[in-house]
């Protein structure tokens, strides 16, 4: 029997700049013309894993489809911003054959027009079409586990639950993520930013204020886990009473993390006075100097154990 894959062109390392991944990062954020070619086909895929979801004899909301490169969209209200030099990274290593299925939701718009939306798989997505303009001559499909039905609220769970099983994405990726899937602790980090008069790095469009901006997301869920919004408010109320509320160094993990573990002793006024005495006669900079010196440091491997030990001696 003849090779049917004898005349197949094998992808192999290739050599693409950042340049050009840049200029394909733009396009990929730019709307998809919603064409009437586009709705047909949308209209088609829907169809056929409804009728393949109908005959199962147990429930799911998904099949695997191969999807031309031109119809994929993504959502940036919830979705990451990959760098043009991770996609280079990438592409310059890629091989087809570990590409895994990426995840994708067809739903509509207010208008009623389909979208396939890409929930796992961004990456892959402009690596692939980036490969489409280097071999022209094959027509690249990219495999995905299209869901039918979800809302955009359910997408944005799936893709901030991802670091459960494989993906690692990073604090503030997660935080946007859940703030469309209205999880209750990144609500309660919004509450509290917006108490405060904070801001954070939430999507691309956005424009922190420098001196009053938190990029340490990962120790807010850290603090909301241990003592809920309440130990999220009695952080930067410490911070704001001690007239810190200028300084950078104020919302580091250092500063948060070691601050938030007074949360239980604060609770008694007197040693709350105590500590935030220690903290007003002082800049922030200044105060974690001391806190992390080996002269008058808090004892610790790590600075926010040491900023942790010095304000709970000074708490008494």
């Amino acid at each position: 029997m003849a090779n049917k894959n004898i005349n197949k062109t094998i992808i192999t390392r290739t050599n693409i700049s950042t340049v050009a991944c840049k200029e394909e990062l733009h396009k990929a954020l730019q709307p998809v013309e919603i064409g009437f070619e586009n709705q047909a086909y949308l209209k088609s895929v829907l169809a056929s894993i409804e009728r393949e979801l109908d005959k199962l004899d147990y429930k799911r909301n998904w099949a695997v489809r191969e999807i031309p490169l031109d119809i994929p969209e993504i959502d940036l209200d919830y979705q990451r911003v990959p760098s043009d030099s991770e996609i280079a990274k990438i592409i310059n290593n890629f091989n087809m054959n570990k590409v895994d299925i990426k995840m994708a939701s067809i739903r509509r718009d207010e208008n009623g027009k389909l979208h396939l939306y890409i929930v796992d798989g961004y990456h892959t997505l402009i690596v692939l079409r980036l490969l489409q303009e280097k071999h022209p001559e094959i027509q690249f499909k990219m495999a995905l586990k299209c869901f039918a039905g979800l809302t955009k609220k359910q997408e944005a769970d799936i893709f901030s639950t991802q670091n459960e099983l494989h993906t690692n994405i990073r604090g503030y990726e997660r935080y946007k993520a859940e703030l469309v899937a209205e999880k209750p602790c990144a609500l309660a980090i919004q509450r509290q930013l917006k108490a405060f008069n904070l801001t954070t790095k939430v999507d691309i469009g956005s424009q922190p204020n420098r001196v009053h901006n938190v990029n340490a997301i990962e120790e807010l869920y850290r603090i909301f886990k241990k003592n809920g919004e309440e130990g999220l408010h009695y952080t930067f109320k410490l911070i704001e009473d001690a007239g810190w509320r200028d300084s950078t160094w104020a919302y580091k993990q250092r500063t948060l993390g070691g601050l938030s573990c007074t949360f239980e002793k604060g609770q008694n006024p007197n040693a709350r006075a105590r500590l935030l005495c220690a903290m007003s006669a002082s800049t922030c900079e200044e105060f974690l100097a001391l806190a992390t010196s080996e002269i008058g440091g808090g004892a610790g491997d790590h600075y926010a154990d040491k900023v942790k030990n010095y304000c709970l001696d000074l708490m008494g």
